[in-house]
């Protein structure tokens, strides 16, 4: 809440921006933030039913696949610029789309979906640091508090006597001989 406030009324470090930007900025953050834990959830049931991370990584981007393209071919680009871009594109699908997508992955096998849900809440902290290496933004008091609520959050969540939810089932025991005996 704090940190929707500080963007909504312009003390995130950056200009003041117009307020319908701004709520229409948070609702969509908001819907992004619900469709995680649905894609979290789903890809958690799907491990459960014995699929692996190659499998539902290949399966989760046909939307994204076919949504990409489509958008491509409505806005206005200068092809010729992509063949000497090529290096700036792929680094952006990999560092944007792919490592994180396969990490998340992981993530989701090895780790409960409320605990991978509360350590996404990390980003505001790297976000943070990463932005004062940029000269457009001024640090703020209010975003660092913020950014410091949520990360308390996040560690009292996941810690055991924080009330850690929903941890990853055991994987069944497997009888080998070593442990038949």
């Amino acid at each position: 809440m704090l940190l929707g406030w500080v963007s909504a009324t312009g003390n995130s470090g950056f200009q003041a921006p117009d307020r319908f930007g701004s709520l229409l900025g948070l609702l969509a953050v908001l819907g992004s933030g619900l469709c995680m834990a649905l894609l979290t959830w789903f890809a958690r049931r799907l491990v459960d039913l014995g699929w692996s991370n190659r499998n539902i990584l290949a399966h989760r981007n046909y939307a994204t696949i076919v949504g990409c393209g489509l958008l491509s071919l409505t806005v206005p680009v200068d092809w010729s610029a992509v063949g000497e871009q090529a290096w700036l594109i792929v680094a952006f699908g990999a560092i944007g789309l792919a490592l994180p997508l396969g990490l998340l992955q992981v993530g989701v096998r090895h780790a409960a979906p409320f605990v991978v849900l509360a350590m996404t809440n990390c980003n505001p902290v790297l976000t943070y640091l990463i932005q004062l290496f940029d000269p457009r933004v001024s640090p703020s008091p209010y975003t660092l508090a913020g950014i410091a609520i949520v990360f308390i959050g996040v560690i009292a969540a996941i810690t055991p006597s924080g009330g850690n939810r929903d941890s990853a089932p055991e994987a069944p025991a497997v009888d080998t001989p070593e442990s038949a005996r």
